[in-house]
């Protein structure tokens, strides 16, 4: 099971009451729940039905035309599931408030909490920088330094803040990084950035959707 991101998935239903909806096909113009989701992974929906009631939840796409509503977040009638009256209720896959954060310049803001791990002073090693352990990691880095990140989920972001002292950085793993752009590599060059001794620099990794990306700043 996993949650799923994707566009244009837009369904009717003519459920009504608070249980699991019964999917009645694509809009025209739009894909299927189960094109795009896919059955037996998970969903932010909403819904927006007659009279004003609307619901923003996870879904669960228990076969290929119906979806569990398994957790609301919000709804016409508070955080509790809508009581869908008669008639035709679109449903489609969106982005709620709570999964948003704000970019503002080079800096990202939002309700999040932080574990940090520092790791000193490392020279010409490989060190494992474990998700499980913080999600902010901190270093001075002062020879050929290997970062191995280790138990990062979907959807996670690590974010490893290095003080630059000489030599180079490279990422490990079974799989390689996609450094800059959609080159895929392991050496931290590939980000086209010029490393100088005394500055610092963020590193920023992510797994979406079995891809392992880099940014560094």
């Amino acid at each position: 099971m996993a949650l799923v991101k994707a566009d244009r998935v837009k369904e009717l239903t003519l459920t009504t009451g608070t249980g699991s909806l019964a999917l009645g096909g694509a809009v025209q113009g739009f894909q299927s729940f189960a094109s795009g989701v896919g059955v037996g992974n998970t969903c932010d929906y909403a819904i927006n039905g007659p009279g004003g009631t609307w619901e923003v939840g996870l879904g669960t796409l228990s076969a290929a035309g119906t979806l569990q509503r398994t957790t609301v977040y919000a709804s016409s009638s508070g955080t509790s599931a809508v009581d869908l009256p008669a008639g035709n209720k679109e449903v489609f896959l969106t982005a709620p408030a709570r999964s948003l954060l704000d970019r503002r310049g080079d800096q990202m803001t939002g309700p999040l909490t932080s574990a940090v791990k520092d790791h000193g002073t490392l020279g010409a090693v490989t060190e494992a920088y474990s998700y499980a352990d913080a999600n902010v990691h901190t270093v001075t880095i002062n020879g050929a330094h290997t970062i191995n990140p280790t138990n990062l989920v979907e959807g996670g972001v690590m974010q490893i803040n290095i003080l630059y002292q000489s030599g180079s950085i490279a990422v490990s793993g079974t799989t390689q990084w996609e450094l800059g752009g959609t080159k895929k590599s392991t050496n931290i060059a590939d980000v086209g950035a010029t490393l100088v001794a005394g500055n610092a620099y963020r590193l920023a990794l992510t797994l979406v959707r079995g891809v392992r990306a880099g940014v560094l700043q």
